[in-house]
């Protein structure tokens, strides 16, 4: 069971899985997470998500998250702000505290499957 196509998860599944030609066996295809979260804990399949997702959506003795190692499956995401707003000195505060949270995280391996990017 996977997100729709136009998913960006599935969309990154679906190259990992293209680029290793393996074609993967979808029953269906879910979007919603509950949904998800109550397929798999009732044993109907099996899903790929990313980790912090995953985590949040386990069912205590009814399901479990396991790690992919192959196919990798990457996204990069970025912080982005509009130019055509000017940013205000509360606005630049939060920026940097959003970085400094999210490279804390990836540092301390809280957050796991995730890296920092050269910028």
């Amino acid at each position: 069971m996977l997100p729709p196509d136009y998913n960006f998860v599935r969309k990154r599944i679906n190259t990992a899985f293209a680029r290793k030609q393996i074609k993967p066996h979808i029953v269906a295809e879910v979007e919603a997470l509950l949904t998800l979260q109550d397929a798999v804990a009732a044993g109907i399949g099996f899903t790929i998500l990313p980790w912090s997702v995953a985590s949040k959506i386990i069912v205590p003795g009814k399901s479990r998250v396991h790690e992919l190692r192959s196919p990798v499956i990457q996204e990069d995401v970025s912080l982005c702000v509009p130019e055509s707003i000017p940013e205000t000195e509360a606005g630049v505060a939060v920026r940097n505290i959003l970085i400094d949270l999210a490279k804390s995280m990836v540092m301390s391996q809280n957050w796991p499957g995730t890296q920092i990017m050269d910028t």
